[in-house]
């Protein structure tokens, strides 16, 4: 085995283990349910700076409806590029990948602990560019890395409990994984990407094949539609198109302006359907049908790159602008915007001057449901329903208060998997109870509350 796969496997292998550690209860202390959103930054501008002197990166972890700097932390090895960052599931840690020069080997994968404020050792994973991380994602409670070293080598998945590899059938370099983590999403070709590949990846069977290896896409939830966007002539407009995987049939296209030439992001709003695609100094927002434009937002200052997060459970779009200001240098602006109508709810400058690798929000907590008290003398009885969904939940909180909505009486930490409580020796009075979940993100929203009267 070469050294660049032996150190992919050591990655794997590390990452394997926390994994596995990531099912243990976390204690939690009280605060509000927050929206937390993190941005890396690259240490330098561009190429001008050489590998031993070139700054440390940061990552912001921003408190959006607080509207504060939660935190401000130095990484290394996202020095001058990298990819990501990724949140695992119960937002306990962030992961990416970076290299210390833009030109050179070798690349890194790096872990940061989001509470501790700490960065792994980071490992050197090989391979020249942006390659490793491919993608981080969690449905139904499960959590899956897959790495890819390099452009045509076999994908490596690591799970809680197991490692596999997973063979691409063609050179080429995942762009995408369907948000329920069945298909992989690989274009392929040596010099021009000419098709992409869906692939199972589960069993690596080739499930279809697109007719288009486009510059950016995105497939939907279930993986059945892949968004393109395709730009490989200077001076010609981009096109954008729906596929249906099954077929390769075109379900729609759309004819761009030339001066909208395709870059990154190129994401699907998972409340309204729409499709927001970076431009040239802009993003633009598609209808997720027709590929109709909707509506398009230029860049806030100067020649500024847009990296975006979605809001999954509100239509919010988190947007950081990163770029060169006319009067020299770097500047960083973040705007919450309503992904309707692409207008601005918050907008402030982020006091960091070099270039944005990439923005993820926090995985909020899953929601408690269904709470009910049950009385007997000095005896309470609680039972409720954990939600599942996209993120996990680490921990629960019980809270009591003297009146609706207050916690001025107790907060009980409790294991994530809890879904009854029994309580002894309550004395006489009024309290007002409910359940909320937690994880790396904080405390999520509270369930129903329900008034438990002990006589």
């Amino acid at each position: 085995m070469s050294d660049s796969a032996d150190a992919v496997v050591t990655v794997i292998r590390a990452i394997r283990g926390l994994l596995l550690l990531l099912t243990l209860a976390l204690g939690v202390e009280p605060a509000a349910a927050q929206t937390r959103l993190y941005v890396l930054f690259a240490g330098a501008f561009g190429i001008d700076c050489q590998p031993q002197d070139c700054p440390p990166g940061q990552v912001l972890d921003i408190d959006v409806d607080g509207r504060r700097l939660l935190s401000s932390t130095p990484v290394l090895h996202a020095r001058v590029h990298g990819v990501g960052p990724r949140v695992t599931p119960d937002g306990r840690y962030l992961l990416w990948t970076g290299t210390e020069h833009q030109l050179s080997a070798p690349s890194y994968l790096s872990l940061l602990d989001v509470s501790a404020r700490q960065q792994s050792v980071p490992v050197v994973t090989g391979g020249i560019g942006n390659a490793p991380i491919s993608a981080l994602f969690a449905h139904s409670s499960v959590m899956r890395v897959f790495l890819q070293s390099g452009f045509g080598a076999d994908v490596t998945i690591a799970e809680p409990g197991r490692l596999r590899t997973l063979p691409v059938p063609c050179q080429s370099e995942v762009r995408g994984v369907s948000g329920d983590g069945a298909r992989l999403f690989a274009r392929c070709g040596s010099s021009v990407f000419d098709r992409t590949v869906v692939v199972d990846s589960t069993t690596g069977t080739l499930l279809a094949t697109v007719p288009d290896g486009s510059s950016y896409q995105v497939p939907d939830e279930g993986g059945a539609v892949l968004y393109t966007a395709a730009w490989r002539t200077v001076g010609q407009p981009p096109v954008d198109r729906r596929y249906d995987v099954a077929t390769g049939a075109v379900l729609a296209e759309h004819t761009g302006a030339v001066n909208d030439c395709p870059d990154d992001p190129m994401l699907l709003d998972p409340r309204t359907g729409h499709l927001l695609a970076g431009a040239s100094n802009a993003v633009r927002m598609l209808d997720g049908v027709t590929l109709a434009p909707l509506s398009r937002r230029a860049a806030p200052f100067g020649f500024a790159k847009a990296s975006v997060a979605f809001d999954p459970e509100r239509p919010l779009a988190y947007v950081v602008w990163s770029g060169v200001v006319t009067t020299g240098g770097y500047q960083t602006r973040i705007q919450v915007v309503d992904t309707t109508t692409l207008t601005t709810v918050i907008e402030a400058d982020l006091p960091v001057r070099t270039r944005v690798v990439g923005v993820v929000l926090g995985p909020r907590p899953p929601r408690a449901t269904n709470l009910s008290a049950a009385v007997a003398g000095s005896a309470v009885t609680l039972r409720w329903t954990n939600e599942s969904g996209r993120s996990i939940a680490t921990g629960l909180v019980l809270e009591a208060g003297s009146g609706p909505g207050a916690a001025d009486l107790a907060r009980l930490p409790m294991a994530a998997g809890a879904t009854s409580l029994t309580v002894t020796g309550v004395p006489r009075g009024t309290y007002y109870v409910r359940v909320r979940s937690a994880n790396g993100s904080g405390l999520g929203e509270p369930s129903n509350e329900v008034t438990v009267v002990v006589q």
